[in-house]
Parts: structure tokens; C-alpha cells; sequence
């Protein structure tokens, strides 16, 4: 038996990814990756007597050339004898503002390739992924600051909804596609846009991971996957440790909320806490939701040291609630998600926290001064202030504006309502209730994108700096 037949074979029994009789989509875009991928599956149809189905989505991508790949496609389908279902999308027009065209194209293929799952009763989803992207997807989550389940890489098996996600050639490397492919006699199209180091993951495939093997490891690809191997296996016993564990700090569930004990939750280790988060957030979530290590720490963050009353959006639809003796999290509908003016969201320090409610994310550093005052000074301006980080006066929050807020705006004697600034700096009304302000404990420091506190402001006697960015984000994200 050839050797690349007889490790996806390996491959499906020791993660049982089929049974018999199983109807399989196979997502097939015509490079030799898919191409591999669906003859090698067409060979073992027999043996697990599987129902084939082939998918192809047309990115309209390349001037012109994806439509011969979807071509291309359906041809080796009707020889094989395979049903073919194809789509046409253009992704590029399509992307959500702020969203990048590969993200857009990968959640497109995804929803598609559930379309037709449902469409023909399927239940598994066959993907060509390699152990090349296993590699390069380790890189990038590792350069990205990822956690323990980041590192474990693509899952060989994964549930989507209501369909399995199975990847039959993770353990073959890209070289023994092509060398399978040419002893086969096999043709596949070549996506030319993978040949040029536009993108993080070209960057890694076409320039990192070969500097590695040159200069640290020649087998770098086979490191990272024992690597994976071994943290997947750990994952799953963590997170099955603090599957057990939710059990007894939960007060309450209904099919939209998760209530926690706030006491049970601040007892136990960051490394189960954060596994709460994300299984409660899986519980809630109708469909598979991946949540950011940035988000899970910004979540952590308020449930530990948060006032009462403090919450945060998770996703996009779920919401984290901290009351005096419990943690509340619950799905929420979209036109309920905009959270009213008195909610408040912590901010780590330092960290990172991504603020969908206000269409922005903020990052804090700390650092010991090393600049002089009008050399920081220098360096701030809408979206990035610096602080002296020893006049704060409490955690850091973010909030919309209440009746009555106040601050000292830098460079007046006194200090002055929220609502005349936004009178004298001509604050459109909408604008009024949609700025995000900056607190320490119950002070305002910064109305960001405007005035600071002059309470907060750097001096000469400044010794420890907090500094803080802001970046803009589009809230459809």
C-alpha cells in the first residue's frame, strides 16, 4: 500500500473519523492538497462504504482564474462519478468593513460547506488540511500570544454545528502530496496568489519555517507536531478537569444564562478559570464560537477584581455580568446586545481588551520613565495618552457618559461637566452618547479621542508611566 494512503488510513482509524456508511462532504478547491484528498477518500469509499460529496466555492479571485479551478473541479468529479455541488461568491465585495479578505473567505467556505452538508444529509466534512498547515498554523498562534489550546493547533476532528469536521491528511506533509500525486499521475491547479509572501500565513510557509529548518532545525515541521500532539492530549485532560469542577460552582443554568458562583470562581487557578470562560461560552453559543486570549483575559480580569455591576460582551452576543456574589454570563439577542450607559468594562493593566459596544480596542502598557515630559508629551494624541501611573486611584474601567460626570480638564484650574465639554468641543449628540470614557476607580482620566484629567498628567516627578492605545474597530466584526 502506498505510504500516504497508509498514513491518512492510520490517520482515520486512530481518531475513528468515519463509520461505515458515513455521508462525507469532501471540500475540494482543486489545488494538490484537496486534489490528494479526494482521490486518496474515493479509494477508501469502498472500505467504509461512504457516500462522497464534493463542494467547491468559486472566491472570484485572481482575474478569472478561480473559475477555472471551479471548472476544473466539477470535471474530475464526473469522471470519478462523484456528485458536485458548487457555489459562485464574490468575497472580496462581500467582506465586512475592517475584515481581512483571507478571514472572510475562510468563514465563507465554512458556511458553504455546511449548506451543502445539510443539503445532501451529510454529517461529516472532509478538509485537505496537511501537516504543513498544522505547522504553520502552530507559528502563527505562537507569534500571535496564544494559550495552551491555541499552541495544540487544527484539531484532527472538530464539531461545526450539527456536522464533523474530520482532516484525513494532517499527518502527511506537503511533499508526499505532490510525490503521491506524481507517482498517481494526478493533476491539480495551482493558486498563484500562495506563492508570493503577501500574507502572515505565505510569510511563514514561504519564509519563516524554511529559515528554520536551515539555520535552528531541519525538521522543525515534525517538532512542532509532536509538539501539538503532546499539548492537545493535555488540553483535553485540563479541560476535562475543569469540566468536572464548573460543575460544582455553577448556581444556576437556563438554555440563554450560566450563573457561577463569584466566591467558587475566584478559588480556583487562572488555568481553569479560563477554561470556564470558554466552555460556558461554548454551552451558550447556537454554533462553534473561538474566543480571543485577549478577550478571555479582559473576562478574567472583571470577574476577579471587578465592582459589582461591571460587565463585558465575550462575543458579540454574550455577555459577562459581575454581581456581589455571582458571575452571570447569557446570550443575548442582537438588538439587545448594545449595552445601556451605566455598564461598565474593565481593562487590564497591562493588557489588551477589545471593545466591540464602543467600536474600539485598548492596549496598556506600564514602564519605568526613561523620556523627559515634553518627549512623551510629544508622542500622544487622540488615540494614544500617557499617564502618571501612580496618581490612579482604583481599576481601570470604560463607560458611556452619566448625568452629572465631571473631570479636570488638563490645563484649567478647576473642574468642569462632561456635558459643556461636549458642548464647547462640539460633540454631535450622537457622538455625546456613543464616547467612550476612561476611569480609575471613579474618576474620569480620559475622555478617549479627547482631553485627559489633570489630576492623571505626567510631571517631572513622574517616575512609573501608563501608557494607553486606542485603536478603532468596525462593529460589525
Amino acid at each position: 500500500m502506498d505510504d500516504v494512503l497508509q498514513t491518512v488510513l492510520s490517520t482515520i482509524r486512530s481518531h475513528q473519523m468515519f463509520e461505515v456508511r458515513d455521508s462525507v462532504v469532501a471540500a475540494v478547491s482543486g489545488g494538490p492538497d484537496s486534489i490528494c484528498l479526494l482521490h486518496i477518500l474515493n479509494d477508501l469509499s469502498e472500505e467504509f462504504r461512504l457516500r462522497l460529496t464534493v463542494a467547491h466555492l468559486d472566491h472570484k479571485t485572481r482575474n478569472g482564474d478561480s473559475t477555472h479551478d471551479a471548472l476544473f473541479v466539477k470535471s474530475i468529479s464526473e469522471r470519478m462519478g462523484l456528485e458536485c455541488h458548487g457555489e459562485t461568491l464574490d468575497v472580496t465585495a462581500l467582506k465586512p468593513p475592517g475584515v481581512s479578505f483571507e478571514t472572510a473567505a475562510r468563514d465563507a467556505r465554512y458556511a458553504f460547506l455546511l449548506r451543502v452538508a445539510k443539503k445532501t444529509g451529510s454529517t461529516k466534512i472532509a478538509l485537505g488540511h496537511t501537516a504543513n498547515d498544522q505547522a504553520e498554523t502552530i507559528l502563527m498562534r505562537l507569534l500571535s500570544g496564544t494559550g495552551r489550546r491555541g499552541l495544540g493547533g487544527i484539531r484532527p476532528v472538530r464539531s461545526l454545528d450539527d456536522v464533523v469536521l474530520v482532516r484525513p491528511l494532517i499527518n502527511v506533509k506537503r511533499h508526499e502530496v505532490l510525490a503521491y500525486l506524481e507517482s498517481n499521475n494526478i493533476a491539480f491547479r495551482v493558486d498563484r496568489s500562495n506563492l508570493y509572501p503577501t500574507h502572515a500565513r505565505n510569510k511563514i510557509r514561504l519564509e519563516l519555517i524554511p529559515m528554520l529548518e536551515k539555520e535552528y532545525n531541519p525538521h522543525v515541521v515534525d517538532a512542532l507536531l509532536r509538539a501539538a500532539a503532546v499539548l492537545q492530549e493535555e488540553e483535553e485532560y485540563l479541560s476535562d478537569q475543569a469540566r468536572d469542577a464548573l460543575g460544582n460552582a455553577m448556581m444556576n443554568e437556563t438554555g440563554a444564562a450560566i450563573e457561577l458562583s463569584r466566591t467558587a470562581y475566584r478559588s480556583v487557578k487562572p488555568v481553569i478559570r479560563r477554561r470556564w470562560i470558554m466552555e460556558i461560552a461554548d454551552k451558550l453559543s447556537p454554533s462553534s464560537l473561538r474566543l480571543t486570549a485577549d478577550c478571555i483575559e479582559a473576562a478574567d480580569t472583571l470577574c476577579m477584581s471587578s465592582r459589582p455591576g461591571s460587565r463585558m460582551f465575550v462575543s458579540k452576543q454574550i455577555e459577562l455580568l459581575v454581581e456581589h456574589d455571582r458571575i452571570v454570563v447569557r446570550w443575548v439577542s442582537e438588538k439587545s446586545a448594545e449595552p445601556p450607559g451605566e455598564h461598565t468594562f474593565a481593562v487590564p493593566v497591562p493588557g489588551h481588551v477589545s471593545l466591540a459596544a464602543f467600536g474600539i480596542e485598548l492596549e496598556t502598557k506600564v514602564f519605568d520613565r526613561s523620556q523627559s515630559t515634553p518627549e512623551l508629551i510629544a508622542q500622544c494624541g487622540p488615540n494614544r495618552q500617557f499617564f502618571d501611573g501612580e496618581k490612579l486611584c482604583g481599576d481601570l474601567y470604560v463607560r458611556r457618559k452619566l448625568p452629572g460626570d465631571y473631570f479636570y480638564p488638563l490645563g484649567l484650574s478647576g473642574r468642569k461637566k462632561l456635558s459643556d465639554y461636549f458642548t464647547d468641543e462640539k460633540y454631535p449628540r450622537e457622538r455625546r452618547q456613543r464616547t467612550a470614557l476612561l476611569l480609575s476607580g471613579d474618576h474620569i482620566m480620559w475622555i478617549i479621542g479627547g482631553a485627559i484629567d489633570e489630576r492623571f498628567k505626567l510631571t517631572d516627578a513622574t517616575r512609573n508611566v501608563l501608557e494607553v492605545q486606542c485603536a478603532r474597530i468596525d462593529q460589525t466584526v
